[in-house]
């Protein structure tokens, strides 16, 4: 609804001259804030007055006055701290007579205003779990999407709403569908029955979805890592038409999900890498680093799609993190494109932030540069240093054990291939000591020390003819 500045401005002045006369009557002043927010004016200035006035009046408030003015607040994106402060405490006192949507509305205010106080989350997860039966689905939707935009885990409630939600999922909206999903996913809490009818419903339903609802279904299922074809190639026909509608997150989102799940879905490939290059002057590059690895993973890229990609990575390079950064390089090497402004640019990013590498990123990263034998000293001599140091010091960021030591194997091998031999050594030999070594690595060394054993530095274009059984002239 469309709102003269010139009534908004009339609005406001009446506003603050009504307040000092509703005064103890909440209820007013609930509905003021919910006028606030029908109107489609985010405006500090209309809300102002209601923060004041609310916390001193509140224990006169109902829950539904409680609930409907952080509801307001949430959706004016007002954040006032004494005004939630005292809603939260008074909501607290009323969790056992607060009403289904009440609950939901406190959730998701406090969600979307990212305000976790937890003694509140706690009482909206006991009653929640209290009166789930009677539940809507937008109630249910709604919940389950707060709690997981707070990362607040409650097994609890969550195994209370996937039942409750069961035999009203072909009554959902395409924004319920998708919000519980996520939410499940977002906390990797699975729920197979509950997956398997939303999927069911995704079928039916999903070729009239926006291309944001497509991403994210797509994203949720791959989080979850359920495989479910029928599920992806409903995605992908529905998908496909809307390719030019999708923005830099839906199309990353949607390479990402099916790298992840391993789906090779060449036309959908394509054309997100596609559109992503024509969107190079207003795409990021954690976006266009995640599309290159995808095509790359799903071995659907060519030379000429990887190169222009690399092109349009090349002028968005100065925003990227570690992890794009590896991964570009990475699916660089992997599709053999050897793009030597993009890898000298990653190079000298990667110099700069090498700190931050997590040993994946640093496998990842040796690896690709070793692969297309681009040889880079200062970087190689730098991520040789951070994995010494990320040994010394334990710091295995976001790796397990077994991811740690494919990227000791990976940097060695590289610092091998590279000519870094005596650097491959000692790097392997740490591992080894710490308990993080690659069985292949225990390969490298044997062929470093069998090279030269019987590869002195004065006979080893002897030995190499032997190995070869070639003669002076085909080497």
């Amino acid at each position: 609804m469309y709102v003269p500045s010139t009534v908004i401005d009339e609005i406001r002045a009446e506003v603050a001259e009504m307040l000092p006369h509703l005064q103890p009557k909440t209820q007013e002043q609930a509905n003021l804030g919910w006028v606030a927010t029908k109107i489609q004016h985010c405006s500090w200035s209309v809300a102002a007055p209601l923060a004041v006035a609310w916390p001193h009046e509140i224990h006169h408030a109902s829950s539904q006055d409680v609930s409907s003015t952080a509801w307001a607040f949430a959706k004016l994106k007002v954040c006032d701290s004494p005004l939630l402060d005292a809603i939260d405490a008074e909501a607290v006192l009323w969790q056992h007579e607060l009403l289904p949507q009440e609950l939901s509305n406190l959730a998701w205010s406090y969600a979307v205003l990212q305000i976790i106080p937890a003694p509140l989350i706690d009482a909206i997860s006991s009653a929640s779990r209290a009166q789930c039966s009677q539940w809507r689905a937008q109630e249910l939707a709604n919940t389950s999407w707060a709690f997981a935009k707070m990362v607040c885990l409650d097994k609890p409630l969550l195994s209370a709403i996937a039942p409750r939600s069961l035999p009203l999922i072909p009554h959902f909206t395409p924004q319920e569908i998708v919000n519980t999903s996520w939410a499940f996913a977002q906390l990797l809490f699975l729920d197979a029955t509950l997956m398997d009818a939303l999927s069911a419903e995704v079928l039916r339903t999903s070729r009239d979805w926006t291309p944001r609802d497509l991403a994210n279904t797509a994203w949720a299922w791959a989080r979850l890592m359920r495989i479910d074809d029928p599920l992806f190639e409903a995605i992908s026909a529905a998908s496909l038409p809307k390719i030019t509608l999708m923005n830099q997150q839906d199309l990353s989102n949607t390479a990402w999900a099916y790298a992840r799940c391993e789906l090779q879905a060449a036309p959908l490939l394509h054309a997100i890498a596609s559109s992503a290059i024509s969107l190079r002057t207003s795409i990021d590059s954690r976006s266009l680093s995640l599309i290159a690895w995808a095509v790359a993973k799903l071995d659907v890229s060519d030379v000429p799609l990887m190169t222009a990609l690399a092109s349009a990575s090349l002028p968005r390079l100065s925003d990227a993190q570690p992890q794009g950064l590896a991964n570009t390089a990475w699916a660089l090497a992997t599709s053999a494109v050897r793009h030597r402004p993009l890898l000298d640019a990653i190079a000298a990013a990667s110099l700069r932030m090498i700190t931050q590498f997590g040993q994946q990123e640093l496998g990842n990263t040796s690896w690709a540069f070793a692969e297309l034998r681009v040889h880079h000293d200062p970087l190689i001599n730098a991520i040789s240093a951070a994995a010494l140091l990320s040994d010394h010091t334990h710091d295995y960021v976001g790796t397990d054990g077994s991811e740690a030591a494919r990227s000791s194997y990976a940097i060695a091998w590289a610092q091998g291939r590279l000519s870094f031999a005596e650097e491959a050594l000692t790097l392997v030999a740490r591992h080894v000591a710490s308990g993080q070594c690659h069985g292949l690595s225990y390969g490298l060394i044997v062929a470093e020390e069998e090279w030269r054993r019987l590869a002195p530095s004065d006979r080893a274009l002897a030995t190499l003819r032997s190995f070869v059984g070639g003669s002076a002239d085909s080497l």
